[in-house]
């Protein structure tokens, strides 16, 4: 047997054996007297890449993902940091574990050991039964849904686009969705063999990593997410997912208590991300976890949309530190965050806010599919993140080749809050899901969930909605330049005057050039830009030329913010929005 060594991280491991949840929970799924360790090595190469054959007290030890990191990057694109296969889940004894990690902190390639989280489904206790899917046609006065209705003139989706529901297992037959599961065309059923050579026997609609086999478990928590998103439209059956024609693909990470480890989580994700999911939602949280991350990043690369919910403590996200919608470097948007509001627009007791959430949609008793061919409502931001899936699903639809990058800001901007409750809810929230907006349909304002007047001082048909994108070099050298743009429009009816640009760059940096049609300044590590009015449709535009420290280290992380200000309706300046990019210095 190999031995098994470590660094010093026993406060580490420590800290984890606090939050061990009773093994009763998993009761059916694994043995209640198992514990199960990540463990991360220094690489894969050498002696490392046999150290799965075997470890001292271990019952099993298995690997995440054989994939490279180089088979999620497309040509040109950025190269990715996490590398899965270096990761172990080993299961040992519950009455072994101090010995084994004993033996763990002998072993000089181990550099992070930690007894396994558990995370859990992101909702809350179920509402009375309503018997309309409000969250996409609300006839009330508040109109808040997500303009779904209108969306669906352009595009009722596409049968190629496939979106990963990892979560519990859906409901392969339920008869609202049986004609939307993915296939894995690939693989023939039931014949014991890996006919794809993905790793995986018999997958032919998915897998199951709780019990590690092919998806056909089902819970109602994941049947009721994939209705939401992708529920079969116009069938005369039960209700309408938001994307009609998208595949449903089953990855199973959660037990049949709505728990789930982070090892199998990430394996989740890497297996959608493996076998062509173009969105992935995860309506699941717990903590933070490095895994989890590398495998939501190596998803981003490939070119695939993470969804998550924003969790249910009532709180906010960047103090709650949360994984999976808090998943992503500082600076680079790779997981669209999603709050919920409840059927009057207003923000939903139960949901959280803040840094990392990107926009809010309806998460108050949504109606869906559920096990036995049957239909109930559930609450909690789960219901709210298959929304915004649904309508990633719509915009690849009609913008075929688009990255995530592209959909989530797509969403994003097509979402701003407007009126005189858009100071709080964009800080809450940053903008409410309207999926006609995102696609661009004509015609269509901004959302009616708050108070808009109907004119402005001076202006006829409403007020002004400004959206944002700053784009930049994603990777550089030391000494090198870097080319940002950071452009905003207004795509309200109404004028936003005293519009003002400010970026902010990093210390690492120094401004070269700049080029705008406002008039600009340098205060210390600002550049301010005051661009005058912007009408109904305008836009502007400043490029930025930047050179990077040459004793900048390499694999550091410069982030720079780009904040846009306007006055509306006589109202004193405020921040409208912003947004933030990271640039990567990497040594050849």
């Amino acid at each position: 047997m190999t031995k098994i060594h470590l660094l010093t991280v026993g406060l580490i491991v420590a800290a984890s054996l606090s939050l061990i949840l009773p093994m009763q929970v998993w009761a059916g799924v694994t043995n209640k007297d198992e514990l199960r360790v990540l463990v991360k090595l220094r690489d894969w190469k050498g002696e490392t890449a046999g150290w799965q054959k075997g470890v001292l007290g271990a019952r099993e030890v298995r690997l995440i993902s054989r994939r490279k990191p180089r088979d999620y990057v497309a040509a040109g694109k950025r190269k990715i940091a996490g590398d899965l296969r270096r990761w172990r889940v080993v299961t040992v004894p519950s009455g072994e574990l101090s010995s084994v990690l004993e033996e763990l902190k002998k072993d000089k390639i181990v550099t992070e050991v930690r007894v396994e989280q558990i995370y859990r489904e992101a909702m809350v206790p179920n509402d009375p039964y309503f018997n309309q899917q409000y969250g996409l046609l609300n006839t009330s006065q508040s109109q808040a849904d997500i303009n779904a209705v209108l969306a669906w003139d352009k595009t009722t989706g596409l049968a190629s686009t496939v979106i990963a529901i990892v979560d519990g297992g859906v409901d392969l037959t339920h008869e609202d969705l049986q004609h939307k599961i993915w296939l894995n065309s690939r693989e023939a059923q039931g014949n014991g063999k890996d006919d794809d050579g993905n790793g995986f026997v018999d997958d032919v609609a998915g897998w199951d990593f709780v019990e590690n086999k092919p998806a056909g478990y089902a819970n109602t928590h994941a049947t009721h997410v994939a209705g939401i998103a992708a529920a079969e439209g116009n069938n005369g059956i039960g209700v309408a997912g938001v994307d009609w024609q998208a595949r449903v693909m089953s990855v199973r990470v959660l037990n049949r208590y709505g728990l789930g480890r982070e090892a199998d989580i990430a394996a989740g994700i890497d297996y959608a991300t493996a076998n062509g999911a173009k969105v992935i939602n995860l309506s699941i949280a717990g903590g933070r976890s490095q895994i989890i991350e590398e495998a939501i990043e190596n998803a981003y690369a490939a070119g695939v949309v993470v969804v998550a919910a924003a969790g249910n403590q009532g709180g906010d996200t960047g103090l709650l530190n949360l994984a999976p919608v808090c998943s992503e470097p500082v600076g680079i948007n790779m997981v669209l965050g999603v709050g919920a509001i409840d059927e009057d627009g207003e923000p939903a007791s139960f949901s959280n806010f803040g840094r990392c959430v990107d926009i809010a949609a309806p998460g108050k008793r949504i109606i869906s599919t559920v096990l036995g061919n049957r239909y109930r409502s559930m609450s909690g931001t789960s219901m709210s993140a298959p929304l915004a899936a649904g309508v990633a699903g719509l915009y690849l639809a009609s913008h075929p080749g688009a990255g995530p990058m592209e959909v989530i800001a797509a969403i994003k901007n097509g979402g701003l809050f407007t009126g005189e409750k858009a100071s709080l809810w964009n800080e809450r929230y940053k903008g409410y899901l309207d999926a006609a907006k995102v696609l661009g349909v004509a015609g269509v304002e901004t959302p009616m969930v708050s108070p808009v007047p109907t004119s402005v001082p001076g202006v006829s048909g409403g007020v002004f909605k400004l959206g944002l994108i700053r784009q930049g070099a994603l990777e550089t050298a030391p000494g090198n330049e870097v080319n940002y743009q950071v452009r905003v429009e207004n795509m309200g009816m109404g004028v936003a005057s005293g519009v003002i640009i400010k970026d902010s760059f990093d210390r690492d940096l120094r401004l070269v050039a700049e080029k705008s049609s406002g008039s600009c300044r340098v205060s210390r590590r600002d550049v301010i830009c005051e661009m005058g009015e912007l009408a109904g449709g305008e836009s502007r535009q400043i490029d930025l030329v930047y050179q990077v420290d040459a004793l900048a280290r390499c694999r550091a992380r410069i982030i720079n913010r780009a904040e846009v200000y306007a006055q509306e309706q006589g109202l004193s300046r405020r921040q409208a929005v912003s947004e933030r990019t990271e640039t990567r210095v990497i040594c050849k």
